[in-house]
């Protein structure tokens, strides 16, 4: 979510702003950007607007120009293979979700397992399919 801005909250109110927001006299200190907001819908405030847009996580965060300039092109970020174990061959991860009740609510679960473990008998986990938990063992 992004807040775009124009404009700055007034400093001083005419006495039809502070009439319309309700005051009786003239506040001490600044209005707020609510109150600035409600004039501007009003009419009484002009160049002066907020507005959010929502952009997509993806784009903004791992396919930006700063967040692929930074990136060593041995590790190419690629979504299709998160599942792939690195330096595995091409082994992935294996991945499991459910839902469980907890407190009488469907809660969504997920269990993530090494696909090819050091040790058999303790694979590197996170996550659970029977607990609400992203612990696991990938820091022992």
């Amino acid at each position: 979510m992004v807040i775009n801005r124009l404009g700055d909250v007034p400093e001083k109110l005419t006495e039809e702003q502070f009439k319309f927001l309700g005051y009786k006299e003239h506040p001490e200190k600044m209005i707020s950007e609510v109150e600035a907001w409600k004039l501007a819908k009003a009419g009484l405030l002009s160049n002066f607007n907020r507005d959010t847009t929502y952009n997509s996580v993806m784009e903004k965060i791992f396919l930006s120009n700063k967040a692929l300039a930074s990136r060593d092109s041995d590790y190419k970020f690629s979504v299709d293979s998160l599942d792939v174990a690195p330096y595995s061959g091409g082994m992935k991860f294996s991945m499991e979700t459910g839902m469980i009740k907890k407190n009488n609510i469907d809660v969504p679960v997920l269990l993530i397992v090494e696909p090819n473990p050091f040790d058999k008998e303790k694979p590197l986990t996170v996550g659970s399919l029977t607990d609400v938990t992203t612990n696991g063992n990938w820091g022992e």
